[in-house]
């Protein structure tokens, strides 16, 4: 199960993105309840993940997704 699958699953808009540094950058917005499962999901990842650790930064929902995508071309 990728990223975007998890995310759907649990009703989260935002988007994920690969990072040029390796990393893997990711804007969630749902239920309170629904971003914790999925933190918990990403500390693990998918089979093909290396997690070395996780970084969260909370930030004021803003409304503006209506879907969760996967955008191309990271920072």
């Amino acid at each position: 199960m990728c990223v975007v699958d998890q995310a759907e699953g649990l009703k989260l808009t935002g988007w994920v993105r690969n990072r040029a540094d390796g990393k893997v950058e990711i804007m969630a917005e749902g239920e309170e309840t629904d971003i914790d499962a999925f933190l918990e999901w990403c500390k693990t990842g998918p089979d093909s993940a290396d997690v070395t650790g996780i970084k969260t930064v909370n930030v004021e929902p803003t409304g503006e997704y209506d879907s969760f995508s996967i955008r191309y071309g990271g920072g």
